[in-house]
């Protein structure tokens, strides 16, 4: 999400040592939930829209011994199966908001791709492992992923409206940043005619936080609710505080130790440099 940026922003890089995921092909493992030793390792799946802190307390579990897949990974992918998957996946949910329905066919196949990713992560290293992504249950998916990796614990990092926002509006400018342009050259780039068309010809700030807005609030990507039973939500508006680790660690019975916060962000901001701009979201 955000203005001249992908809406599943914080992703990672399949060969970044902070998350380095197996890219294996849907349904090569298919049998791989049957092995994980699930009374021996803790198996997590982080939802939270951008800017949430999903992927951060991902990459903080990484140091904390974790095996940290960051499932937004797709839109930066140089794969083209991945990227056809990517694609897919996005117009299920464009289709899913304004039509109420969707072919399984354009998601299912992502979302296979990370459970296999998932399980082998598991098998493999033998260690904890967590998975965040910016989407869950739009398509009602939760109790096959929760089938398909007996044990997985569901959490939701829950942040204000106002709060996504001011982070959104630093984030995405540095995302612009960091793909080599500014965010005056982004706003006046061909595939930014029709945002441009809505929201000025000119680059203005208001113009950006307004475009920023819409692009995040406008569709829904995660169907839960706070009293609902098979998810955990964890309230992140105080980054300062650590709030939503704090929480977390609470529940995963993780001992508190003093967080490096700019070295976590970094791991993400290294994935950020790959992100492929002209993938739809």
């Amino acid at each position: 999400m955000g203005c001249g940026t992908s809406s599943a922003q914080q992703v990672s890089n399949p060969t970044s040592p902070a998350s380095a995921p197996a890219q294996v092909p849907a349904g090569a493992n298919a049998d791989a939930a049957a092995s994980v030793p699930v009374s021996e390792q803790t198996l997590v799946w982080i939802a939270g829209q951008t800017c949430a802190g999903k992927t951060f307390i991902g990459d903080y579990l990484e140091t904390r011994g974790y095996h940290h897949i960051d499932g937004d990974f797709g839109n930066q992918s140089t794969d083209p199966k991945i990227k056809e998957m990517w694609t897919n996946l996005f117009q299920a949910i464009i289709e899913f908001n304004t039509e109420g329905k969707t072919d399984e066919a354009l998601w299912k196949p992502y979302y296979q791709m990370l459970i296999d990713m998932f399980n082998e992560a598991a098998v493999k290293t033998g260690k904890n492992v967590v998975l965040s992504f910016a989407i869950l249950n739009l398509f009602s998916e939760k109790d096959w992923i929760a089938h398909s990796i007996p044990g997985l614990r569901f959490f939701k990092v829950d942040v204000s409206n106002d709060i996504i926002l001011e982070r959104a509006l630093v984030r995405n400018r540095k995302i612009v940043e960091l793909s080599g342009k500014t965010v005056e050259a982004m706003w006046a780039s061909p595939q930014m005619a029709e945002t441009r068309a809505t929201y000025g010809q000119e680059f203005t700030e208001e113009g950006f936080r307004k475009c920023n807005e819409v692009e995040l609030f406008s569709m829904k990507y995660i169907v839960c609710e706070p009293t609902d039973d098979w998810i955990t939500f964890l309230p992140n508006n105080d980054l300062d505080s650590f709030e939503g680790i704090q929480k977390l660690n609470e529940i995963l019975g993780i001992e508190w130790i003093d967080i490096d916060k700019d070295a976590v962000a970094q791991v993400n901001y290294e994935r950020m440099k790959n992100i492929d701009l002209s993938l739809p979201t």
